[in-house]
Order: structure tokens, then C-alpha cells, then sequence
């Protein structure tokens, strides 16, 4: 199991929350060489450099991470912070600024790792595999044929009719092409086989697009109450309530963001 991306993903979790370090790095970092497109690794191995200290590997590595629109807030954090340890204030208030920022991002296609006829030529000898149809999906995103990636999507979870991630990449399709309901109803598909995070973030996503915030609010949380550690959930709700009048929930909310380290959020 130690080579499974899941067993490396805890060993380096473990390892950090153990004091070791260097030897997070090295999971993080093997973690990432096979999967460089693992932006949660990402985000771990950067923050994990930043505990050693390593400002300046921080910013080599992540710099060109944190310039792309759909870099996370804690990421900018991270990179922001090295860059001030490394005497470089401008661009370090530059980032701190964009995660501060409050409110929804656009989601962004990944930048594709191959020329889009490479990846054609590929994804045509095994179109039923998700090694050649997501990043030829991907690819098609970028040069903004998307009609065709949904085609790959569609056809990937109608092959794959049992695996979340494939009703995933066909409602990540929908939502670029402006099909939220459509969306919503293969984030559904999904959530039926296996209601993780990640879809409870495309779910929330799409009903609140749709304007069904309390229909969104219910479900998070419906699904904090039965993953009551989930830092997500807490964020959804708290980015929802922000707005609303102070509650004792938000009140208990708040207090748990607080003891996880995740600030004041509601205030």
C-alpha cells in the first residue's frame, strides 16, 4: 500500500503531525511527482516547507501556483508570508491582499500537460479510461471547445457508470458551459455513489448559482452534522451566514472555525 497515492497522502500527513518534517516533505513531494495536477498536495507541501523555514524553496516551487486565477487563499497565504520573510514586501502584501479577498472565484480549466493533437491521438486508443480523457478534456477547455469536452465527459461516466469522479468531470463540463441544472443533476449522480467533499463543494456550488441558498445550507449542514471535523462544510456555511444576523449557530460555528485555526470567519 505505501506506493497507493491515498497511503502517501496519510504517511505525509502523519509525519507532520508528528514533528517530522523532512519526512512530510519527502511524501508530500513524492506524492506530487505522481500526481503534479494534486493541488491539496500541493497546498500540504507548501505549507510543510513553510514550517521548515524554506521561504525561498516555497517561493521557487509555488510562486507560479499562486499566480494563476484559481490559486486558494491558503495558498497565497503561504507563498505571501515567504515572500515577506524573504525581504520581498511588495509582492508578498500583493498576495495577502488576493487571500483576503472575499466571495466566489470562477472556476479554471488546468493548463494541459500536452499539445492538444498528443492528447487526441492518446485519448482515441482508450477513450474509456480517465488517463486519456481528462486531460484531453482539459485541453479542450482551454481552447474553448466545449461542446466536444463534454462529448469525452459524457461518454467517460457512461463508461464508468459506478465512479463518482467520472459524474464529477461530466458536471464540471456543464457548470463551464453555463449548464448549472444539467450540472447539479451528475453532481447528484455522484453523490449517490459516494457523498464526499468534493462533491458537497460542486453540489453547494450549483445550488447557489441556482439561487437555492437554503436548499444549499440544509445539505451542508446535513453533511457537517454527519462529518462534524469537516473544515469545508464549516467554511460553506460560514461564507452563507456571513451575511445573515448573529445565532447561536453561527456563534458555535465560528467558535469551531476558531479552535481549527481558521480564523474569525463570520465577523
Amino acid at each position: 500500500m505505501r506506493d497507493v497515492p491515498a497511503a502517501i497522502l496519510l504517511n505525509g500527513v502523519l509525519e507532520y503531525r508528528a514533528g517530522n518534517i523532512n519526512l512530510a516533505v519527502e511524501q508530500f513531494d513524492r506524492l506530487l511527482r505522481a500526481q503534479p495536477d494534486n493541488l491539496q498536495a500541493r497546498e500540504l507541501l507548501a505549507r510543510a516547507l513553510s514550517r521548515m523555514g524554506d521561504a525561498r524553496q516555497v517561493v521557487s516551487r509555488f510562486d507560479a501556483d499562486a499566480r494563476q486565477p484559481y490559486a486558494s487563499p491558503y495558498l497565497l497565504d503561504i507563498v505571501g508570508h515567504a515572500w515577506l520573510r524573504l525581504g520581498n514586501r511588495a509582492r508578498g502584501q500583493e498576495l495577502l491582499a488576493r487571500a483576503d479577498l472575499r466571495g466566489t472565484r470562477p472556476a479554471q480549466p488546468l493548463a494541459a500537460d500536452l499539445p492538444l493533437p498528443v492528447l487526441a491521438a492518446r485519448y482515441a486508443d482508450g477513450p474509456r479510461f480517465a488517463f486519456n480523457a481528462v486531460p484531453y478534456v482539459r485541453a479542450l477547455l482551454v481552447a474553448g471547445r466545449k461542446d466536444e469536452a463534454q462529448e469525452v465527459a459524457d461518454r467517460l461516466s457512461d463508461a464508468n457508470p459506478g465512479a463518482a469522479e467520472a459524474w464529477l468531470l461530466s458536471g464540471d463540463v456543464e457548470m463551464a458551459r453555463g449548464r448549472t441544472a444539467d450540472a447539479l443533476e451528475d453532481f447528484g449522480s455522484a453523490a449517490a455513489i459516494r457523498f464526499n467533499e468534493p462533491v458537497l463543494r460542486r453540489m453547494d456550488a450549483a445550488l447557489r448559482a441556482l439561487g437555492q441558498r437554503d436548499k444549499a445550507d440544509g445539505m451542508t449542514s446535513r453533511f457537517l452534522a454527519q462529518n462534524p471535523s469537516s473544515i469545508v462544510a464549516m467554511k460553506l456555511l460560514a461564507a452563507s451566514w456571513a451575511s445573515r444576523a448573529p445565532s447561536p449557530a453561527r456563534d458555535q460555528l465560528e467558535n469551531a472555525l476558531g479552535a481549527r485555526g481558521q480564523g474569525r470567519s463570520l465577523r
